[in-house]
């Protein structure tokens, strides 16, 4: 059985391509092993050097990477340290944010006692730490029993950006 890499890339001038799976589904053992992976099953993606030199600075134990082009703007979804990451480049190669998806164990001390203390009913379900260049919050789901509450954690300030009542 071919086996495919997960990225391939290929260096074109000033940039690169890199394959993205489209699906990849499970093989059993009984597979022939005349069997080929078809490129047709991955999707190309040009990423310029200077995205991929950023990137790859920026995240240097980044795994199973995928990218997405949307005009001039690079979208790189990942795992870094078993954490669900996103970071979105311009075409010269500019860092615009990341986002690095978690639960509250990735919180800081900090940022933890605040919400806490502002929710102590409230269990904390999901974590975002949104990084810019200029500043990081943190976005952070809240639930009780009937309700959710998403707050945003910016410079020590804590502002409650959307409150739902999930029973009726």
């Amino acid at each position: 059985m071919a086996v495919l890499p997960r990225t391939v890339v290929y260096a074109q001038a000033d940039d690169l391509l890199v394959y993205n799976p489209i699906a990849q589904t499970a093989r059993t053992a009984a597979v022939k092993s005349a069997e080929v992976i078809s490129y047709k099953d991955y999707v190309g993606v040009y990423v310029r050097a200077k995205v991929m030199r950023t990137f790859l600075d920026a995240f240097t134990n980044a795994a199973q990477v995928h990218w997405h082009l949307d005009g001039d703007l690079y979208l790189a979804s990942f795992k870094q340290s078993s954490q669900l990451c996103k970071a979105l480049f311009d075409n010269k190669g500019g860092l615009i944010y990341a986002i690095q998806y978690g639960t509250e164990k990735n919180l800081p001390r900090d940022v933890r006692r605040l919400v806490h203390y502002a929710y102590r009913d409230y269990r904390i379900t999901a974590v975002s730490e949104v990084d810019r260049t200029d500043k990081k919050a943190w976005v952070i789901n809240l639930q009780t029993a009937n309700r959710l509450i998403v707050v945003q954690v910016l410079d020590g300030a804590l502002e409650e950006l959307y409150n739902y009542k999930t029973h009726f």
